[in-house]
């Protein structure tokens, strides 16, 4: 298995994993998400306890990837990997949206996309970066 593979597409769809399983467990489990409305288009829509759950998340990639020996930027880029595959969604999506629909640029409006993406990408990124800060706090053993 070559070094990209195992140090980071391993530990990031393992990640994208554990994330999207504690969020369907949450939906199943009937957690409502916190909406907060700002404005007539402005609304986050959080889940505050798998917000709570992905510092852990984030952690656990973080370990993969170290164990990979992998280091600097490519264990935060594998941790936050779910993040970072809504964020390409969100680029994905909207564009082809217009194709389908030539009337859907009238009804996205920015405020919403930010919120979104606040919600979906930028809030969820900053806990499993937290995750991957904690995990690199943890003291080292002798010998390993």
């Amino acid at each position: 298995m070559s070094d990209r593979i195992r140090q980071l597409w391993v530990p990031g769809l393992v990640t994208l994993l554990l994330a999207n399983v504690a969020l369907t467990v949450m939906q199943r489990l009937h957690v409502e998400p916190l909406l907060i409305s700002v404005g007539k288009y402005w609304m986050l829509c959080v889940y505050v306890p798998w917000l709570l759950i992905l510092p852990m998340v984030g952690a656990v990639g973080g370990f993969l990837a170290r164990r990979a020996r992998s280091h600097g930027w490519h264990v935060y880029l594998a941790a936050a990997f779910p993040a970072l595959v809504i964020a390409g969604l969100f680029l994905v999506i909207l564009p082809l949206a217009r194709l389908f629909d030539r009337d859907v640029s009238s009804h996205i409006q920015l405020n919403g996309v930010l919120a979104g993406l606040t919600s979906w990408v930028v809030l969820p990124g900053m806990a499993l970066a937290a995750g991957v800060v904690l995990q690199g706090l943890r003291p080292k053993r002798a010998g390993g």
